[in-house]
């Protein structure tokens, strides 16, 4: 699909193929803590498969819908919609063929 600031993925398995890999030194989460709507910057630089894991407090892999939008000048945002989690701590994980990127996400929506 084709959206106002490019391509756009959406894989509620957790895989986006066809993707540009990401540099390790060009990520930027936001915002944190969140009430439910996550972002993550992203340059990409070659062909990969990127996938997004979230897990809660207690380690279990848990589930969240989310996207990735190609945008200009080997840029991305991946977005992940938290709304239907409860409140607390995740961490989650994005995983190319070249490096596995982690970080940890609080969820307050109240």
């Amino acid at each position: 699909m084709t959206g106002q600031q490019g391509l756009y993925e959406f894989n509620p398995s957790g895989i986006v193929n066809g993707i540009k890999n990401i540099k390790n030194d060009d990520f930027t989460p936001y915002p944190n803590p969140t009430n439910g709507l996550f972002f993550i910057d992203l340059t990409v630089v070659s062909k990969s498969s990127i996938e997004f894991v979230l897990y809660d407090e207690y380690g279990r892999k848990v589930t969240c819908e989310y996207n990735l939008q190609l945008l200009q000048n080997k840029k991305a945002l991946l977005t992940a919609y938290l709304y239907r989690l409860e409140d607390g701590i995740y961490c989650y994980q994005i995983i190319t063929e070249s490096f596995i990127k982690k970080g940890k996400i609080l969820l307050l929506k109240k």
